[in-house]
């Protein structure tokens, strides 16, 4: 049963995300106003330039993500009929429901990134480089043979992969840096100064992947970490 605050807001109707499978690849997020129809009945209704997609069958089960103050709020819910490729009607399929916050939201994934050190905000901004990281809506974690110095400000971008590319730009303080065997270095970041909508973004992808591991370990499979590998790189323009 979903909390008494989430089903009042929902009569109303709130805008969410909903993570939807897509068969041979990672899921597809999407935007929704969902409402709740009648306990445990949602209508969805997708953004004008989004649809649930025909691949998506009635009985599949999709990952709602709604925000709730500062925490999200994810719960399953299965596809039960669709009015059009807009608007489709779900039935909440398990009574538990899921609160993280944004320390929780913790994933390994490979993303693309690039960075400024303080005072270098003026030169030109280095191409964005793949790498595997730790990432949270809180920061992130990753391997780099640069000098770092502790309480050190960057100014990072990332790029998240998905069939639409999710671009963060936010500002970090080097809080772990740990030297490794090869000489590289384990760069800790901790975000601070970071829009509402940039960590949502991550916390959503963190959920995605969250979401594609579960369905993997369901379904038996033994993929490679991380679950995502990005298709075609970003747009490099500063």
């Amino acid at each position: 049963m979903l909390p008494e605050a989430v089903k009042k807001g929902l009569l109303d109707g709130r805008w969410g995300r909903i993570s939807i499978p897509v068969r041979g690849d990672f899921p597809e997020t999407v935007n929704a106003l969902i409402r709740l129809e009648s306990y445990p009945f949602l209508e969805v209704e997708f953004g004008s330039d989004q649809s649930y997609g025909s691949d998506s069958g009635v009985g599949e089960e999709w990952l709602v993500i709604i925000s709730n103050g500062t925490d999200l709020v994810s719960f399953y819910a299965q596809l039960v009929s669709a009015v059009s490729s807009r608007q489709c009607r779900l039935r909440i399929t398990r009574s538990q429901y899921h609160v993280q916050t944004r320390h929780h939201q913790r994933v390994k994934a490979e993303i693309y990134l690039r960075f400024r050190k303080e005072g270098e905000e003026q030169s030109p901004a280095p191409d964005p480089v793949k790498k595997k990281v730790d990432i949270s809506p809180a920061g992130i974690r990753f391997v780099d043979s640069g000098l770092f110095s502790l309480d050190e400000e960057l100014s990072l971008e990332m790029t998240l992969p998905g069939l639409l590319l999710q671009k963060v730009q936010c500002r970090g303080k080097v809080v772990r840096v740990v030297k490794k065997d090869d000489g590289c270095r384990e760069i800790g970041v901790s975000l601070t100064d970071i829009s509402l909508a940039d960590a949502e973004k991550i916390g959503v992808f963190c959920m995605a992947c969250q979401f594609q591991q579960m369905r993997d370990r369901a379904a038996g499979l033994t993929l490679p970490s991380p679950p995502f590998q990005i298709g075609h790189k970003p747009d490099t323009s500063s």
